[in-house]
């Protein structure tokens, strides 16, 4: 119940070919009717499969692997390498795969795929929440583009014209290096 599909879909798939050779081993030996023992094994199938998508579905903050995204201060604005558009498509083809698992679903029984099937229709009131906190997430990941905004301020205008407009006495250019001196000390802390 506790392996986790997709991180350790491995141990998935060892326990699955386990039970196949089980079952395959037991119609060799001449055992023709494991048609409800199948469908025992598939109800089970099931039930560790939808608890695991349950949790997913609930609280997805570790399931899904980490997408690596960079700041970047390129074309006079910060941006988001790769593009806000690509690291969308990219969390919601992850949702995706891990959401739609029960659909390519293959149990023991002759009719097993249409058992798991069931398993998205139920959870799909579940759905709306996923989305709804991965709509968060990125509302968050923008706020935190914002908040450097200010920092980046500098390289969006032409500095030349900036002094000429607002430096002209020599306290104006001390006040200036004092405020740039503050704001070096700051980002070295960041950066330790």
């Amino acid at each position: 119940m506790n392996t986790d599909l997709l991180k350790q879909s491995n141990v998935w798939k060892e326990e699955l070919k386990s039970l196949r050779g089980s079952i395959n081993s037991l119609e060799r030996k001449g055992y023709t009717n494991l048609h409800l023992f199948k469908l025992h094994w598939d109800y089970q199938l099931y039930k560790a499969l939808e608890h695991q998508i349950i949790i997913f579905l609930i609280d997805n903050k570790d399931k899904l692997p980490d997408i690596k995204v960079d700041l970047v201060f390129r074309d006079q604005k910060l941006q988001f390498r790769p593009t806000i558009e690509e690291i969308r498509f990219e969390y919601y083809s992850q949702i995706k795969k891990y959401v739609e698992m029960p659909l390519n679903f293959h149990g023991f029984s002759d009719n097993s795929n249409q058992l798991f099937r069931v398993m998205v229709e139920r959870n799909r009131p579940r759905f709306r929440k996923l989305y709804d906190r991965a709509d968060k997430n990125f509302q968050r990941l923008c706020e935190f583009r914002d908040l450097w905004l200010p920092w980046v301020s500098l390289g969006c205008v032409n500095l030349e014209n900036l002094c000429h407009t607002h430096l002209s006495l020599w306290e104006d250019w001390d006040q200036n290096f004092k405020c740039c001196k503050n704001f070096s000390q700051k980002i070295a802390k960041i950066q330790k």
